[in-house]
C-alpha cells in the first residue's frame, strides 16, 4: 500500500471503519455454504464511502497470467491470475492510496478475466477497510466440546477423492475436509469440483493450505 504523503485520505477510511466493520455472508447460487461477494461488500461501504468523499478505481494492471487445462471429463477450464492496483481517493483534498490486490477466476467459457477483476477489487475493499466477514473462532468457549472422531465426509467422498488421485489414505481426506468450506451435506459433485481445483493448485506448486484457500476463492468467483 502506498499513499502520496498527506492524511485526508487516511482519516477518511477510518471513517468508513468506524461504520461498516461487518458484511455478513449469504449463501448463493445453491452453493453448501455461505460466503460475501463483491456485491455486498459494495453495498455496505458505498454510503459510508460516500458520506466520508471517497472514491476507488482499478488504477492499474500490473501483471496478468492465463493458463488451460483439462479436467477428467474433457473440459478445458480458463484459469486467470490478476494483480492490480486499487486506488482509493479523497477528491476534496486530492490525496490517495493505492493498494496492491490479487484476484483469480476460473471458467470454461470467456468469463475467467472477469472473475479476476472481481476478485481483485473484492479482496481490495476487504484488505482496506478490514471488513469481518465470518465468525470469530476466539469468541466461542471450547469448554466441553470434543473433537469428532467419526469422519466429517461420507464414505462416498473419500473413495471419490482416492479414485481422482486427489488423497491417497482416508486420513488424507479427512484433513483436506479440515481446509475446504463444504459440511458434511454437501453434494459430491460440488466437493469434487473444488478438490479438483485445489489438485490442479497443488501441481503448481502451492502448499496444502495455500492452495486450499486458493481452491475456495477460485470455486466462489467461477460457480
Amino acid at each position: 500500500m502506498t499513499d502520496n504523503g498527506k492524511s485526508e485520505i487516511g482519516l477518511a477510511i477510518l471513517g468508513v471503519m468506524g461504520e461498516v466493520g461487518y458484511v455478513q455472508k449469504e449463501k448463493k447460487g445453491g452453493l453448501p455454504y455461505s460466503f460475501a461477494g463483491e456485491a455486498a461488500l459494495i453495498k455496505a461501504l458505498r454510503p459510508a464511502m460516500q458520506k466520508h468523499g471517497i472514491v476507488c478505481y482499478v488504477s492499474d494492471i500490473v501483471e496478468i497470467r492465463q493458463e488451460s487445462f483439462e479436467t477428467k471429463k474433457g473440459t478445458v477450464m480458463n484459469h486467470v491470475t490478476a494483480h492490480g492496483i486499487v486506488t482509493f481517493m479523497h477528491p476534496e483534498s486530492a490525496t490517495f492510496i493505492d493498494v496492491h490486490a490479487m484476484g483469480e477466476g476460473m471458467d470454461a467459457g470467456d468469463k475467467a478475466g472477469n472473475k479476476a477483476a472481481t476478485g481483485l477489487l473484492k479482496y481490495a475493499l476487504r484488505q482496506t477497510f478490514l471488513i469481518e466477514t465470518g465468525d470469530d473462532p476466539d469468541a466461542t468457549s471450547s469448554n466441553g466440546q470434543e473433537r469428532e472422531t467419526e469422519p466429517a465426509w461420507p464414505p462416498a467422498f473419500i473413495t471419490e477423492l482416492k479414485a481422482q488421485g486427489i488423497v491417497k489414505q482416508k486420513n488424507h481426506a479427512e484433513s483436506l475436509m479440515e481446509l475446504s468450506p463444504f459440511e458434511k451435506d454437501a453434494d459430491l459433485q460440488d466437493v469434487m469440483r473444488w478438490a479438483l481445483i485445489y489438485r490442479a493448485r497443488r501441481a503448481d506448486g502451492l502448499k496444502t493450505k495455500e492452495a486450499a484457500h486458493i481452491a475456495t476463492s477460485e470455486y466462489e468467483v467461477s460457480t
